[in-house]
């Protein structure tokens, strides 16, 4: 299993640990503010990921995948800028759905462990 793959599957058992216990101890808006901030960083990083699979292919120039990467860049934090517009208007709650959005950051630290194993 890829890096990737196990960052993925940790910010998602994070959000949902995060999710319940805003639930628990906050209220069910800011428990959905947290699964919403969750959700959207883990698409823009499995985005970013595979952008950087696609540029950073072993046997291909890099230049050869400068203009998709660039091009890539600007549509998902354009994608990312509508669903922030569709948040705020929504209501959402801003800290609980900052919390959400820093569930990959949390996971990329907890997987550090496995890759000085090699285990990824």
């Amino acid at each position: 299993m890829g890096i990737d793959r196990i960052i993925t599957i940790k910010a998602l058992f994070i959000t949902a640990l995060l999710a319940a216990s805003a639930a628990v101890f906050y209220t069910k808006a800011y428990a959905l503010a947290v699964v919403v901030g969750g959700l959207v960083a883990v698409a823009n990083f499995r985005l970013g990921a595979q952008v950087l699979k696609r540029i950073v292919v072993p046997g291909v120039k890099p230049a050869d995948g400068k203009g998709a990467g660039i091009l890539s860049f600007f549509v998902r934090y354009a994608i990312l800028a509508a669903e922030l517009y569709v948040i705020i208007r929504l209501g959402i709650e801003p800290v609980a759905f900052l919390v959400g959005l820093s569930v990959v950051v949390v996971a990329v630290f907890a997987s550090v462990p496995a890759l000085n194993r090699g285990e990824a």
